[in-house]
């Protein structure tokens, strides 16, 4: 280094902050590594047979937790209750018969179709908008409109992904 810039106070005052940080970051790790190697000698108790049947009991009396399970529970309900379900099954059922490629390209019209009726109420109600707001419209309207015109390429590419992805899906996931 120049003469110049270490002599500096700004250099100095820097150089100064950062070795302060880093013995900081070292006895941190220090502090960090000390706790994990504790906590592996640490003994666990061990597990308790009854202790799931005693969950279930103190659940099963708590009325927070049947409140929550009635509120989970009244969606599906009125669901098959519903006079709209009456109506929407039929057109539910004629889609789930309609060959993928079809079923693709209708959803990304419906997608297209509300942005672009997004857009018509934005500009004619709202507030102005800059070019970015224009330019994100746009190419969600560009990736919307692939599937839209192409459905079945994008079907095709679909079914032929990498084994890796068609052996994710079959297997079982944790949130499925």
């Amino acid at each position: 280094m120049p003469n110049v810039l270490k002599t500096s106070i700004v250099y100095r005052a820097i150089a100064g902050v950062w070795q302060t940080f880093g013995r900081a970051a070292r006895q941190v790790a220090t502090q960090v590594q000390r706790v994990d190697a504790a906590a592996g000698r640490a003994r666990s108790t061990p597990i308790d047979p009854d202790e799931e049947a005693r969950v279930r009991d103190v659940l099963a009396g708590s009325r927070l937790v049947r409140l929550i399970d009635a509120a989970i529970d009244v969606p599906p309900r009125a669901w098959r209750s519903s006079a709209l379900r009456g109506w929407l099954e039929p057109t539910a059922r004629e889609f789930r018969s309609q060959p993928a490629a079809e079923q693709v390209r209708l959803i990304a019209w419906a997608v297209v179709v509300a942005t672009v009726t997004h857009v018509a109420l934005v500009v004619a109600f709202g507030e102005p908008v800059g070019w970015p707001t224009w330019a994100t419209w746009i190419s969600f309207l560009v990736i919307a409109g692939v599937p839209a015109f192409w459905s079945h390429g994008v079907v095709a590419a679909w079914a032929n992904r990498r084994p890796w992805v068609r052996r994710l899906l079959r297997e079982p996931q944790p949130w499925q």
